[in-house]
């Protein structure tokens, strides 16, 4: 069992956190397993499309939270970012997924279809997993 760390885009954090989404999309680059400990921290672009960890603080104007991205000398660390620990229950690459077909996976291991395509489209502009990355289900 090993302990990974990964970014986590904002848009997708509290639904991560709060078991929405019971996945996540990764670069094959960490030998993923079942049993790992998946640490995800949280993760914002911001317009410049610099990306850094980022926090969640209050925002008493809209009464709601906002994330924040330090800058410069204060960047947020990971260890201080937002973040939540999950395990790692199974793992899919590109070329089993086209395989066995992503419906019958999904459906089958409890995952939103629905939402895996959305996040596919947003971050990766197509409707599968591109090669090189893997399909992490997390509990």
């Amino acid at each position: 069992m090993k302990d990974i760390h990964v970014k986590t885009l904002t848009t997708y954090f509290d639904d991560g956190k709060s078991g929405k989404k019971n996945f996540e999309i990764c670069k094959n680059e960490k030998n993923y397993e079942v049993g790992d400990r998946l640490h995800s921290h949280a993760w914002l672009i911001g317009e410049d499309g610099i990306g850094g960890y980022a926090i969640k603080v209050p925002n008493f104007l809209l009464g709601a939270s906002a994330w924040l991205m330090g800058v410069g000398e204060k960047e947020f660390t990971a260890e201080q970012a937002a973040s939540y620990t999950k395990d790692i229950t199974e793992v899919e690459t590109h070329e089993s997924l086209t395989k066995y077909g992503y419906h019958n996976w999904l459906s089958s291991a409890g995952i939103d279809a629905d939402y895996v395509f959305k996040v596919l489209n947003n971050i990766f502009n197509c409707d599968r997993v591109p090669e090189g990355y893997v399909l992490i289900k997390t509990e």
